[in-house]
């Protein structure tokens, strides 16, 4: 962008006010001294906004940004200013709008306009990833898609660019008009409408048809067909309607899902993804480029955006979610629905940015962010920015203007035994904060996506009949990822019960406010009174255990779960006590049979179905002669995670979930539909050139044939990384390139070959993860990925993440 003072002051209707012109060319423009360009060669927009006036910050730009030239709308004294240009109109965003409209017009640009409640910025980035070797791409920076931000975007296009990305987000009706003449879109996408934003319209048909603006002038619009709203709106308009869907065959493009593949009209496409929204988010980019004539689209290089909870450990005994990404009041309600999930420590605290996302005044802001820290019960608030400095808040605050303030004043905020909430707008840099109250720990972390357990959750969800139950199995602290806060994950999710290996692990629960039934799956004597007391369940597997547990229970109809064995002999009732069994219980009140159950021994096994079912008979006879005994009929619950999608038939009462939940399966047709929860990586501690007839590692087992390159990395035997993936039987992934592991794995760390990859020290190593299956690391281990996650050292600092 390169105008004159003369031009922009005819642009956009203005009225100079000094008497002569200095001769500045304007190439930028900024609105924000903060982040402002320095020399003359860049506009200044004093914004008479929401938060702040730009008119207080002219001064500030004149004198340390050196910035020349001014357009404003409140006449200011010039005097002042001996050698700027002032260009006086009624209102700078709409001015800027004008700009922007007769750049736009400047350039013969193939345009896509984007919009719709979720979605618009990854589809924008990920068409962009994939048209970028076929077009020359201007688009909108982030999620610049305001009454402010597209007419910057728009105004970064020069003449070399072909191809416009830009979406269109908006609050409120009447918006839309004004970026459709600012974009021009040929092409529109609408990814979906949902609540997002909905604040000021009076309902969802008048948010769809506002949003629908957009593509007055458009000769393709591409839209799932599945929304049926859009559909509806859309069905008489005149351009060429470019549908998709899942389940009808009336869309232009026929879609399937599996796995992390996204199947077209017959042509299947690998995304590094296989959530719903990734696959959902991807179909759209796909379908877009073949529509801009790109045949083969490079799917398997999209790159994934930062916009994610992440959760984890903090100073004192505090635990930290970060969500430093978005600021909008929805984004903050859900995250504050993530807070109250958590533990309960002594306070619940709150550090929040100004809201920026939203066109809302800001008394109607902080009117709602009043509410919704009343209704999560917030203690503890801690603004910054402006807009926030007058907040009505009725427990401990504090308020800081920016968050350099906030950094300057942390140590006087003891912030000690505190589940702490960090929200806030990008621009802000909050994620600062959220490392300042991190525990500084080991490199090396195991990832735990929440969010795909929800994902697989649901998978087994569906597996099921409605009216069957499910316990979750968390044995061996959740298989290595951690207890607790599994725990409090699924107590969100409503799983009917939790079962856990040991006492212990039960009252780690209770402790941490999860009030979900619970069965321990091998009581101890020592810890009956504690079951008691806690309200957790036993399994019961003999006689003996049975008569002993009788003893500690003080109240009627304590519930206890009966194990058959059926074929297993590891724990259970054998045939010869069923008779035993029923006359006991019969002769007390004390104790109720909650569930009767068993374990197949290779549900996961083909070969094995012909015993599989055998033991459902056996299992099945033992459960009728107890029942018709105690005279009452217990649950039943015999299938494991293998079972569930391979017995359906068995299903009974209730199933039980355990490695399934972690995406791990031997079902191929299922883990298709599965996602990896976790992800163990670490980061490169040092390169080194090691030549020809040198060793590396302990006992010179690795012997050097040819010069190399290797790297060190933070991860060992003590980490959980088994000593037998050394010695080249594994490859760790480094920057998309697999790198074996060189002589023997040592306690601390290891050494791997970086021959041939483009990496430096710091760079993350992942041992295992979504791109690169812990099942890899098993087999070259010789043993299972059950091993391998409970094995995982307690050292590894475990970190949670969620959308």
């Amino acid at each position: 962008m390169k105008y004159n003072v003369h031009e922009l002051n005819s642009i956009v209707n203005g009225n100079l006010l000094n008497d002569h012109l200095f001769p500045y060319e304007v190439s930028d423009l900024f609105f924000d001294t903060r982040r402002g360009n320095y020399g003359p060669a860049a506009l200044f927009l004093a914004i008479d906004g929401q938060n702040a006036d730009g008119h207080q910050y002219i001064q500030n730009a004149y004198q340390h940004l050196g910035t020349r030239n001014f357009l404003i709308s409140k006449a200011i004294n010039i005097e002042t200013y001996s050698d700027a240009n002032f260009i006086l109109v009624p209102s700078v965003v709409e001015a800027l709008q004008l700009l922007a409209i007769h750049h736009r017009n400047r350039y013969p640009l193939k345009t896509i306009g984007i919009t719709g409640s979720n979605g618009k910025t990854i589809v924008k980035e990920w068409i962009h990833q994939l048209c970028e070797s076929s077009f020359s791409v201007i688009r909108s920076p982030g999620s610049y898609n305001s009454q402010i931000g597209v007419p910057l975007s728009v105004l970064k296009t020069d003449l070399h660019h072909n191809l416009g990305l830009f979406e269109a987000g908006i609050s409120g009706s009447g918006e839309m008009v004004y970026l459709e003449k600012i974009i021009q879109p040929q092409i529109g996408i609408f990814t979906n409408i949902g609540e997002a934003h909905s604040a000021g319209f009076q309902d969802r048909l008048e948010k769809i048809k506002e949003k629908l603006k957009l593509f007055e002038n458009c000769s393709k619009i591409i839209y799932c067909l599945d929304h049926e709203e859009i559909h509806h709106e859309l069905t008489d308009h005149q351009a060429n309607l470019i549908t998709w869907s899942t389940s009808s065959s009336e869309a232009t493009y026929q879609v399937r899902f599996e796995g992390s593949a996204i199947t077209i009209n017959q042509h299947t496409y690998k995304i590094p993804f296989q959530d719903l929204i990734s696959l959902t988010n991807a179909t759209f980019a796909i379908i877009t480029a073949l529509e801009l004539g790109i045949k083969n689209p490079p799917t398997g290089e999209l790159k994934a955006l930062k916009m994610r909870l992440e959760m984890k450990q903090g100073i004192n005994n505090c635990f930290l979610i970060n969500d430093s990404y978005t600021s909008d009041l929805d984004a903050l309600s859900s995250a504050l629905q993530v807070l109250q999930q958590q533990q309960k420590r002594h306070k619940n605290t709150l550090i929040l940015s100004q809201i920026e996302e939203s066109n809302l005044s800001p008394a109607v802001i902080n009117s709602r962010l009043i509410e919704l820290i009343k209704r999560h019960q917030i203690d503890r608030l801690i603004t910054v920015g402006n807009q926030l400095q007058h907040i009505e808040f009725k427990g401990e605050a504090n308020h800081f203007e920016n968050t350099e303030e906030l950094l300057q004043n942390m140590d006087n905020l003891s912030f000690s035994n505190e589940n702490i909430l960090i929200k806030g707008a990008r621009r802000f840099n909050l994620e600062r904060v959220f490392n300042r109250l991190s525990i500084k720990v080991h490199q090396t972390i195991l990832e735990i996506d929440l969010e795909a357990m929800r994902h697989n959750l649901m998978v087994y969800r569906s597996l099921l009949k409605p009216e069957t139950k499910l316990m979750v199995v968390l044995k061996a602290s959740g298989y290595g990822s951690g207890s607790k806060e599994l725990g409090r994950f699924l107590a969100y999710q409503r799983v009917d019960y939790i079962a856990v290996a040991y006492v212990d692990e039960g009252i780690e629960l209770r402790k941490a406010g999860i009030d979900t039934p619970i069965m321990v799956m091998n009581p101890e004597e020592s810890g009956f009174e504690s079951m008691v007391k806690f309200k957790l369940e036993p399994e019961i597997y003999s006689l003996e255990q049975l008569h002993n547990f009788t003893t500690y229970v003080d109240q009627k109809a304590f519930p206890v779960h009966l194990k058959i064995e059926t074929g297993m002999h590891r724990l259970g009732f054998a045939e010869a006590d069923h008779e035993a069994l029923v006359q006991f219980l019969r002769a007390q009140n004390l104790l109720k049979v909650a569930t009767i159950f068993t374990h197949l021994v290779g549900s996961d096994d083909p070969e094995l179905d012909l015993f599989s079912h055998e033991q459902v008979e056996r299992f099945s006879e033992a459960y009728k002669n107890i029942c018709k005994a105690i005279g009452y009929q217990p649950d039943r619950h015999i299938l494991n995670s293998s079972g569930i999608s391979r017995f359906q038939l068995y299903q009974f009462e209730m199933v039980r979930l355990g490695i399934g939940l972690h995406g791990l399966t031997s079902d191929q047709n299922l883990d298709r539909r599965l996602l990896k929860v976790q992800t163990l990586k670490t980061k490169i501690a040092q390169i080194k050139e090691v030549g020809k007839g040198e060793s590396v590692g302990y006992n010179r087992m690795h012997r050097v044939a040819t010069p190399l390159n290797i790297g060190t990395i933070n991860i060992g035997y003590a980490d959980g990384l088994p000593r037998n993936a050394g010695n080249e039987n594994y490859a760790v992934l480094v920057n998309d390139k697999a790198a074996k592991i060189l002589g023997n794995v040592c306690m601390d760390m290891c050494m791997i070959d970086l021959t041939n990859i483009d990496c430096k020290i710091g760079d993350e190593v992942i041992i295992f993860g979504k791109e690169w299956p812990i099942e890899n690391l098993a087999k070259a281990c010789s043993t299972i990925p059950y091993e391998i996650l409970t094995r995982i050292s307690t050292r590894v600092h475990r970190i949670f993440s969620r959308e």
